[in-house]
């Protein structure tokens, strides 16, 4: 496949409160034929990130159709791993669901913060997830002890899941 850089395609500009600043870490869907939904991580004025997505047609993507006006995916409930902010990592279309890995943000004491990558799935084509768990599905281990596990990549081979 050949890539032709198209440039910047959005720019949030506080166009809901949850995307004040941002549109970090992008992850494309393909909805059907030209038609792609882009998951993304915005800003509030608090500086705290959530998921949200905005819609285009491949063949013309400086042409946003639809900025979601509430974030598909907000934080998390006080003191669990994605309470400061949620930002996505990759999309997996299976069995008409779509599983959305992501990376939660908790402020750490003593270093920035911490990342660990949670799970979100979605019955209704994309539109709402719902967490898998409060917790997240992959944390720290005695060999893996810091707080940066952040999932990038999952492939479905032969029936068996793999992170890549």
């Amino acid at each position: 496949m050949l890539w032709e850089k198209k440039g910047l395609i959005f720019s949030p500009t506080g166009q809901y409160p949850w995307v004040i600043t941002h549109g970090m870490l992008p992850v494309a869907d393909k909805v059907n034929d030209d038609f792609y939904r882009i998951y993304f991580s915005g800003r509030d004025i608090s500086n705290r990130s959530r998921i949200g997505y905005i819609e285009i047609d491949i063949n013309e993507p400086d042409k946003i159709l639809c900025l979601s006006e509430h974030p598909v995916l907000d934080l998390g409930k006080l003191g669990t791993f994605d309470d400061n902010g949620v930002s996505p990592t990759w999309i997996v279309n299976h069995d008409n669901k779509k599983y959305l890995y992501y990376f939660g943000w908790n402020k750490g004491s003593s270093v920035r913060a911490a990342e660990v990558s949670g799970l979100a799935i979605s019955e209704d084509g994309g539109k709402t997830f719902k967490r898998h768990s409060a917790a997240p599905i992959i944390d720290r281990t005695n060999t893996e002890p810091y707080t940066i596990l952040v999932i990038s990549c999952i492939l479905i081979e032969n029936g068996i899941w793999r992170i890549e």
